[in-house]
Parts: C-alpha cells; structure tokens; sequence
C-alpha cells in the first residue's frame, strides 16, 4: 500500500506520549501513529457499522415482527369487537329490563367517557356509583 505524509498538529503530552512508546518498542514514531490510527478506525468500525447479524438476517427478522404486529393487531381487534358486541347485548338486556330510556342510556354513556377523559385510567362499577 503506498504511504502518503501528513502535516497534523497534535498536543505536545500526546507526541511526547508517541515519543515514549516508539523508545520503548524501538521503532519510528510514524509505525506508533499509524497503528493508533489503525486502532482507532477499527475500533470505530465495530462500534458503529458492524454487525454480528447479516442484512438478510435482519431484514426477515423486520419482516417477521411486522407479521406478527398484524396478526396481533388483527386478533386484538377481533377481541375488542367480540367484547363490544357482548357489552352492547348486556347494555341493550339491562335498560330493557329496567325501563330505561335511550336518553338516558346515552347520558351515562357521555359520563362514563367523561370519568375516563378525566381519570385517565380504567375504572369500576364501585367507583361509578360513588
């Protein structure tokens, strides 16, 4: 590999640094420099572009986490419909029963989803009727 020179200017503790090791390995300053370096771009390699996975390995494990984000995201929606229409069913049974008017049924719908704008949270029947 061709060399090329450089004109950089360093703190005088670092040179006296590289200085110190190249005496003591008995070699050109230069080589010290030039193995730092090298060090340093692997080091940066590993750290930033490397991976110990491949590109395809990790494009089909995106895949597979999409997959199953829509399968859950389907099934979920399927639970919470199921869990609405049975709501509705024991909603429809009890104001029936109980001769309640659709006004009213619908007021205590707006104060439920008020509680829930306001707590934040879920809520009980104790806490309702509280």
């Amino acid at each position: 590999m061709p060399l090329k020179s450089f004109a950089w200017r360093l703190e005088e503790n670092i040179v006296s640094d590289i200085y110190k090791i190249a005496e003591e390995k008995q070699v050109k300053p230069a080589l010290i420099v030039a193995q730092a370096l090298k060090q340093y771009s692997q080091q940066y390699y590993f750290q930033e572009k490397s991976s110990l996975l491949s590109e395809e390995v990790i494009q089909s494990q995106k895949s597979l986490m999409t997959l199953l984000e829509h399968r859950l995201n389907n099934r979920s929606n399927q639970l919470l419909s199921s869990i609405a229409i049975q709501q509705f069913i024991l909603a429809k049974t009890i104001a029936e029963s109980l001769d309640i008017s659709p006004d009213a049924v619908e007021l205590y719908r707006k104060q439920a989803v008020e509680f829930l704008r306001e707590n934040n949270r879920l809520f009980s029947l104790k806490e309702m009727i509280e």
